[in-house]
Formats: structure tokens, C-alpha cells, sequence
């Protein structure tokens, strides 16, 4: 995967230059640098623990971070806790950004998802510019996620091993939005680029970013064009023998609900449908 960064003055720059953003776009992957700054190992301790219950001695270290599985979020149909019963070997915990801080979750870890959503939403603007869409028209056309006021949703992901009956971590799809920025450490993402499979093997020191529908779509008429590759997660037992349960959270930036899927063509902004309409349509299944 292509390499870049995020730079003090908000450039995303790769680490090969045009070519590897060439590549970025046409691959749908690629690994972007962690902030120095980025409060990574407190999301990275929420994440190994919110499906556990608390302790009963009151460990103030580690009960912060446990005990989420009933938590109740005013909202949409997106949020809160999902468990497929063992169709495949996830459950996850879904926090809409506006709704962190209602959650309780530990403060310096809503701070880092609220880091990893700046990174997002900085890549897209990078991105508008860089395949010459008008600044003008982002905001309209990304349904507010470039001035923070789409649907930006947290995934809290955790893949259990002893859910050996299932037959894959996570199912095929292609993420619904814009961009979407990925934290794990450990290995089972697979990505169908260029109908050949490739594994996306996290790197230490990067997120993994990945581009979603809705940006393919605005971008399908542009002579570089954004693509949402599909992609899932691998069962546990196929990676290695001594796999624990596999751990990872994503922030993903979304169309507001209530707006439009557009399409960029000659500077003009054309309508799609409604994303309302969107979503039924191609994510019908998990309604």
C-alpha cells in the first residue's frame, strides 16, 4: 500500500509523490501516519476492553474502559451495540460523533477518535482539491462532513474466536460513505482490488484509510476517480493457530441521512438520489 501523511499545515502528501496518490485512488487502500500527537493507546485500551464486563474490584485503571455492551444512544438506527449471533464473528459497539461525549466513554478517548475523525475529514478535502472539484461545492457534496456536520460513526470492532461456527469475521461490503480511517494491529482484511485479492496488513505507526461509495460515485466522471474496493474480514482460525480475538476501530464519514448522493461532472453538481434512497439500496440487508 501507498504511504502518506498529514503535515502540520494540513497537506496530505505521499510518500511517492503524485504516482503514489495515483495509486492510493485507483487502489482504494492506503496507510496513513499516526500524528505524534494522537492519543492512539487510550483508543487502542477502550477497544481490547469495552465488550468485557467490569471487574468487581473496582480496578479504576481498567473499569473506565468496560462494561459498554448495554449502552443506551438517542439517535439513529446505526448506533449502539450489534450482535450478529454468530452468522459471522463480530460484535461492535457504533458512537455517532455528536454522541461521545453523552456515552461516557473515558475522555482522552473520545479525544482520539475525535483526532482520527479530524484526520478523515482532512484526507477528503485533500482529495476534493486534488481531483478538482470546487471548494464551493464540497460541503453540499460531502452532505457536511467537510465542515463536520455529516454522519461521522465510530465502530468499535471486536472479532471472537470462539465463534468457530461462523464462516468469516466479517462480511464482503463496501463502506457506505467517504473516507473511512482504520485502526488495528492485527492482520484478516482482505480487499478485492483489480479482481485479484490482496491482504491489507496494518503497519505499526499508520491507520489504514479506505474510500467509500459515496465518494466513488461523486468521483466516477473525474479523470481520477475515487475507488470503494470491497472487502471483509477474514475468520480468526484461517490466520495463525495462536490468533487471539482480533480487535480494530474505524471512524467512518458519512452523508448526512437527510441529503443528497451527488456526482461531479464538467463543474457541475448533478443529484443521484436521495441518500435515504441510497442506503436502501445497496444496504438493504442490514436494515
Amino acid at each position: 500500500m501507498q504511504k502518506a501523511e498529514i503535515t502540520d499545515d494540513g497537506i496530505l502528501k505521499f510518500d511517492n509523490g503524485n504516482e503514489g496518490f495515483d495509486k492510493a485512488l485507483k487502489e482504494g487502500f492506503f496507510l496513513l501516519k499516526i500524528p505524534d500527537i494522537n492519543l492512539i493507546e487510550y483508543s487502542d485500551k477502550f477497544a481490547n476492553n469495552w465488550y468485557l464486563e467490569k471487574h468487581n474490584n473496582d480496578d479504576v485503571q481498567i473499569n473506565p474502559y468496560r462494561g459498554f455492551k448495554n449502552i443506551q444512544l438517542e439517535g439513529d438506527i446505526f448506533q449502539g451495540y450489534f450482535n450478529n449471533n454468530g452468522v459471522n464473528q463480530i460484535e461492535y459497539l457504533a458512537i455517532e460523533k455528536n454522541n461521545l461525549i453523552k456515552s461516557n466513554l473515558p475522555l482522552e478517548v473520545v479525544k482520539s477518535f475525535e483526532q482520527m475523525n479530524d484526520l478523515a475529514v482532512g484526507v477528503l478535502k485533500n482529495v476534493l482539491r486534488k481531483v478538482g472539484i470546487a471548494e464551493c461545492d464540497w460541503d453540499k457534496m460531502t452532505g457536511g462532513v467537510t465542515s463536520n456536520n455529516g454522519h461521522h460513526l465510530f465502530q468499535i470492532n471486536h472479532h471472537r474466536k470462539e465463534h468457530e461456527n461462523s464462516t468469516i469475521g466479517n462480511n464482503w461490503h463496501r463502506d457506505f460513505g467517504l473516507v473511512s480511517v482504520l485502526r488495528t494491529t492485527d492482520p484478516g482484511l482482505i480487499a478485492l482490488i483489480d479482481d485479484k485479492l490482496f491482504a491489507i496488513n496494518p503497519e505499526e505507526g499508520y491507520f489504514i484509510v479506505n474510500f467509500g461509495r459515496a465518494f466513488e460515485i461523486l468521483t466516477e466522471k473525474l479523470s481520477k476517480p475515487v475507488n470503494a474496493c470491497a472487502h471483509c474480514v477474514i475468520k480468526i482460525k484461517y490466520l495463525t493457530v495462536d490468533q487471539q480475538d482480533r480487535v480494530s476501530y474505524i471512524i467512518f464519514t458519512n452523508c448526512n441521512m437527510n441529503g443528497g448522493i451527488y456526482r461531479y461532472d464538467n463543474g457541475k453538481t448533478e443529484l443521484i438520489q436521495t441518500v435515504e434512497e441510497f442506503f436502501k439500496q445497496e444496504y438493504s440487508y442490514i436494515l
